[in-house]
């Protein structure tokens, strides 16, 4: 064989089915483990925000020399006041999970893992399994919450759809920032949908109760956990490159070769 044009075969790697089954139950247990997972956070408001900056200098302070200790309270007399107890509110990981797991492994897979998760938290019940951290069933449709999940499987597509072609910071960024939004999106329009639909059948007479519980909710679901889904999703896709290379080693062990169909005729002349 003529060795010279070796160069123009292509290297076509196969998938392998059972690495892929086994990234997708590992995807699936890692969102069962998220949405079983409660982080004490503190509220990001601004006023909160700087209780815990001023907390944290205090304590700091504590180990500096009296006279640095005199001269930053000199500076910054806010430092002398007790501060207030610190708001904390819990925080589930779900949201920057399902951006990892679209970056890592992507599409199909990450979306299948976080279609797969969904699914599995509507029969789970059925089978003895609770998936939700609220339970499940085929009820679970009407928790307020519902919408978000959902919008996990949107947001883990579009993770791994914009950084397939490569993984540049910029399309890390894109795939952030664009899957948070479907996610919160998807949750948001549902969660405003129910609660309409909710007063279209029972009536104005729920009105004044209805306005009160949807902005606490929409508060509770996207302001105050947003800023978080976006540092936990930075830290998390900063963190992922080792694993989407693995991710590719173990979907495609297998390395085999293709001719390039213009080189077809020449390598059966030399053959």
């Amino acid at each position: 064989m003529n060795w010279a044009i070796t160069g123009n075969i292509r290297r076509l790697r196969r998938k392998s089915l059972i690495g892929q089954l086994v990234l997708l139950a590992l995807g699936v247990e890692l969102l069962i483990f998220a949405s079983f997972t409660t982080l004490p956070l503190p509220t990001p408001t601004q006023h909160n925000i700087e209780r815990l900056i001023n907390s944290g200098i205090q304590q700091v302070l504590v180990y500096l020399p009296p006279n640095s200790q005199q001269a930053v309270l000199d500076q910054f007399p806010v430092l002398r006041r007790n501060v207030p107890p610190i708001r904390v509110s819990p925080y589930v990981p779900l949201c920057p999970i399902a951006i990892f797991l679209g970056y890592v492994l992507g599409v199909p897979l990450g979306f299948l893992a976080a279609l797969g998760f969904v699914i599995l938290g509507l029969v789970g019940p059925k089978l003895g399994m609770l998936v939700f951290a609220a339970g499940g069933g085929f009820a679970y449709y009407k928790q307020p919450s519902f919408g978000y999940l959902l919008g996990l499987i949107g947001g883990a597509w579009f993770a791994g759809r914009i950084t397939a072609p490569s993984n540049t910071s910029f399309r890390q960024l894109l795939a952030i920032v664009g899957g948070l939004v479907n996610i919160h999106l998807l949750g948001l329009l549902y969660l405003v949908g129910g609660s309409l639909m909710l007063l279209l059948f029972d009536g104005a007479g729920t009105y004044l109760n209805w306005q009160p519980w949807l902005f606490e909710t929409i508060r509770n679901f996207s302001w105050y956990s947003l800023p978080y889904d976006c540092l936990f999703s930075l830290a998390l896709v900063g963190l992922g490159f080792p694993f989407r290379w693995l991710n590719g080693i173990l979907t495609a062990p297998d390395i085999g070769v293709k001719p390039r169909p213009k080189f077809d005729r020449q390598l059966e002349h030399v053959s």
